[in-house]
């Protein structure tokens, strides 16, 4: 049966194809032939020509061991030692290219145990000449060793020479051979490359025709479908331009929302800066009400305000994430204090545990946790009506450099349905319309947490029921930095060791904190929920060293309790508190070892457990306590300038505790529209703020208003690098404090000024103590059994120091040095100020700052005078304070 043509048209191909692919094979392998000999002779020739190289270099060794013989010639041995340096070199080479010749490896390790012979002999003979002289070397040349192995040497090196060319023609003789064969294999691959060829064009000739029509069909098919791709192309060209005008649309919309809130900011700022001016002035009771009022309720739509700027600064990709060491117990702790005063007014207890194994110390942007943190926190008090609310954090190592936090934040509220938790992180909604109605809102906060969340490299999600309240869980990734772990952290105190200690709470969370704490030192705590049996404890014979018990509980109250076991044994009893109920406790009359504030600082805890024992030496570094007449004593006019919410709320409700009613702006623009309606004595200007930071506002400042009626600007910043300071300084601002803003720093800054005070044309220090007694009895509360010279050894090593210090830079001042004169008088100021010399501290500092202020060196001429002075008063009363 024939076959159709297109078969035989494959046929007639796979059998070309076949003839083809042998002549192919038998060219390639010809052609590998080939190569390889004319490898092989190359190898030959390279063998040979090394081989007379080593041949030569042996006569150049001999020549210039004989001429050293006979003339002692130094020119001979640098001969002889040249050559010697080849002869390594073609050993290696000649080992390498005769690895597949057995016979010529072993002459070559022949040739090589003979040269070291020679080279042996070479040295041995020239020792000889130059210790024995001439007669001895020529009898040991004589005894013909060296000949011996010369004739040794050129016998190997012919022999490897004949057998070299013995190969050298046979493989020239089968490199001819094979290119031949390939030549032969080339012409048979071309001629079967035209016979295939001819064989294709005759039987296809007729298929190429059949498919002409179908190749036209195909050419119509193809056509088509490029019209159809021109019209995808356009419709993705009309969806990408969709695309783009969206995304325009939302930048649009977020620019919009950030402008319109800044437009009404702008005159809630002068509503509250006029409300506070107009509750300076004398009115009557209804009328302040009524101001109050206006001032809450301007407050409460700033913040609604900030938070949609917040949102859109967030949308339109304007927000950026700041990176900077900060302490993160007091991060959290800064945001429970922030709530604490809600918490307390509704009866819920705060609390948190922070696991063992994260880190203390982040770089990241603490603004921006605590406005997570405290957003949780907002919510929870928000819709918890009893119970607690319970912040708790660990860590997990990342990559061995950064670590990832989880916080949680869990409240005993009202709980979430399932099928609601979806609407909770959208903007501008709530699971339930009520619930905005009830408890107010913007429906913001979850969401731009959600968003500062994902910015710091985590996620956020919730746990809820019903009735049982939620936990809202966030995680974030950040870098560590080195800090040193606080003494309230570390373990077992001696002093605390075995100590018996009473617990009684009834919320168990409280509990397990402080026993997790108490027992970290040593001590060994007994828990209880229950005041009965706290009280049948002790009427059972436990014997107690100290007692902390809750304020509130539903059998007995703290000090119904407190005054229960005093009946039984008078024991310390620390009592747990709420803010602004210690008050109202001292005027119940009981006798009390000591309060402690809830949320429990671990700082706090330490403290006062200790001053309970009697003991001050291991206290936790002293803190300044907080000044609540401190508005009384110096009254201020304050403008705080800040554009980060959270930042204004810390610092707000410093000052409020410390009775200060501060007016707010959040950039510098606003700064100086608040200056032209009204005066103020202290403006805390943070650095960094939108539109117009601070030192450009400061720099405006000093330009319209004369140095004895503008303010006193105070920078706020977290730069910490070296150099910021002076940056500050240099625009015209008068102090500085970093963030966050603590309590002991913003105090100190305060007191040290007054209102509108003028810049002073010389130091006053006049009213100041030559030495301040309470830093010197801190100083003697730390000397104890471990180190009691500590009061002699300081006073010892500054007195030392600050001689040589003090005479530098009268030096310095005589030789106009102005960067010794900064540096001299910053140490001393840091030096003198921590053994409490005030005056002399005070005055280095003015010299410091007047440097730094470019003042010119002969108005300090006054200052420089009364250097010496101080320093010698200051001398003599420190040497009186020797023990």
């Amino acid at each position: 049966m024939a076959l159709p043509t297109p078969k035989k048209a494959n046929v007639g191909f796979a059998i070309a194809l076949s003839l083809l692919v042998l002549s192919l094979l038998s060219s390639f392998y010809s052609i590998y032939l080939s190569e390889r000999d004319y490898r092989l002779v190359v190898q030959t020739y390279e063998i040979i020509h090394n081989l007379e190289e080593l041949n030569f270099y042996w006569k150049d060794c001999e020549a210039s061991r004989r001429g050293y013989v006979l003339t002692q010639s130094k020119d001979y041995l640098d001969d002889l030692s040249t050559a010697l340096s080849k002869v390594p070199e073609k050993l290696s080479v000649l080992e390498k290219i005769t690895l597949d010749n057995l016979a010529q490896q072993k002459r070559v390790k022949e040739i090589k145990i003979l040269i070291s012979e020679n080279d042996f002999y070479s040295r041995n003979l020239t020792k000889i000449r130059d210790e024995q002289g001439y007669e001895a070397a020529v009898e040991k040349i004589t005894q013909g060793q060296g000949s011996k192995l010369s004739e040794t040497f050129y016998r190997l090196i012919l022999e490897t020479k004949n057998e070299e060319m013995s190969l050298l023609e046979i493989r020239s003789t089968q490199s001819k051979r094979s290119s031949r064969v390939t030549k032969f294999a080339i012409s048979i691959s071309i001629l079967f490359s035209f016979i295939i060829t001819a064989i294709a064009a005759k039987v296809s000739s007729h298929e190429i025709k059949e498919h002409v029509g179908v190749e036209t069909k195909l050419s119509d098919t193809i056509t088509e479908l490029k019209r159809l791709d021109r019209e995808h192309i356009l419709a993705m060209a009309a969806l990408q331009k969709a695309k783009e005008d969206a995304e325009a649309a939302a930048r649009a919309k977020a620019e919009f929302l950030a402008n319109m809130s800044h437009e009404i900011r702008t005159p809630m700022n002068a509503i509250i800066g006029m409300t506070g001016l107009l509750l300076d002035t004398p009115i009557n009771s209804e009328q302040r009400d009524f101001v109050e009022t206006i001032r809450n309720s301007s407050d409460t739509l700033l913040t609604i305000i900030n938070d949609i700027l917040d949102f859109s600064k967030i949308e339109s990709g304007k927000l950026h994430l700041e990176k900077h060491p900060f302490d993160l117990r007091s991060c959290i702790e800064e945001s429970l204090d922030l709530l604490a005063t809600k918490a307390s007014e509704k009866g819920i207890d705060l609390a948190y545990i922070i696991d063992d194994n994260t880190p203390h110390t982040l770089l990241s942007d603490i603004t921006r946790l605590r406005q997570i943190l405290v957003n949780l926190l907002s919510n929870a008090v928000k819709f918890t009506h009893k119970g607690e609310v319970l912040v708790s954090v660990s860590a997990t190592e990342v990559n061995g450099k950064n670590h990832k936090l989880h916080f949680s934040v869990k409240d005993t509220g009202i709980g979430i349905a399932q099928d609601q938790i979806g609407k909770l992180f959208r903007s501008f909604s709530q699971v339930d319309p009520s619930t905005t109605r009830h408890y107010g809102g913007t429906g913001l906060g979850l969401a731009i947490s959600k968003r500062l969340c994902e910015m710091l490299g985590g996620h956020m999600w919730v746990e809820s029921e019903i009735g049982q309240g939620s936990t809202f869980h966030f995680t974030m990734v950040t870098e560590t930095a080195p800090s040193q772990k606080q003494i309230f952290l570390h373990s077992t105190q001696p002093i605390l060791s075995g100590k018996q200690l009473l617990l009684v709470d009834d919320n168990t969370t409280n509990l397990q904190i402080l026993l997790k704490q108490t027992k970290a030192w040593g001590m060994e705590p007994v828990t209880t929920t229950s005041a009965e049996n706290a009280l049948e404890l002790l009427r059972n014979g436990k014997k107690f060293d100290a007692a902390i018990i809750d304020m509130q509980m539903p059998d007995l109250d703290g000090i119904e309790l407190a005054t229960e076991i005093k009946k039984i044994e008078n024991l310390p009893i620390i009592l747990l508190t709420s803010i602004g109920k210690r008050v109202e406790l001292a005027a119940r009359n009981v006798e009390l070892a000591a309060y402690l504030t809830k949320p429990i600082k671990p700082s706090q805890l330490f403290d006062v457990i200790m001053t309970t024992f009697g003991s001050v030496q291991a206290k936790a570094a002293p803190k300044l306590q907080l000044n609540h007449s401190m508005s009384e004593q110096h009254p201020l006019r304050i403008l705080l300038a800040e554009d980060n919410v959270v930042n204004q709320k810390v610092a707000l409700q410093i000052l409020r505790h410390m009775g200060y009613r501060a007016d707010v702006a959040a950039n510098g623009l606003e700064v100086l529209a608040a200056l032209q309606r009204q005066p103020y004595d202290i403006v805390l200007m943070d650095v960094q703020m939108p539109e117009m930071d601070g030192i450009e506002a400061t720099k405006e400042i000093c330009s319209l208003w004369p140095k004895e009626k503008r303010p006193r600007i105070i920078a706020m910043t977290a730069g910490a690098m070296q150099g910021d300071r002076e940056k500050c300084i240099e625009a015209g601002m008068d102090d500085y404090i970093s963030k966050p803003v603590k309590v002991e720093e913003l105090q100190m800054v305060l007191e040290r000024s007054t209102s509108l005070r003028p810049e002073p044309t010389q130091i006053n220090s006049g009213g100041l103590e030559v030495l301040d007694r309470n830093v010197m009895d801190g100083l003697r509360q730390l000397q104890d059994q471990s180190y009691p010279n500590l009061i002699n050894d300081l006073i010892d090593n500054f007195l030392k120091d600050a001689t040589e210090k003090v005479e530098a830079i009268i030096i310095a001042f005589r030789d106009r040095q102005s960067e010794d004169i900064v540096k001299l008088a910053h140490s001393l100021k840091g030096s003198s100020a921590t053994l409490g010399g005030r005056q002399f501290s005070a005055l280095c500092a003015e010299i410091e700052k007047r440097m730094l202020r470019n003042c010119p060196l002969q108005d300090l001429e006054p200052l420089f005078e009364k250097l010496e002075a101080e320093f010698d008063k200051l001398c003599q009363v420190l040497k009186v304070e020797k023990i």
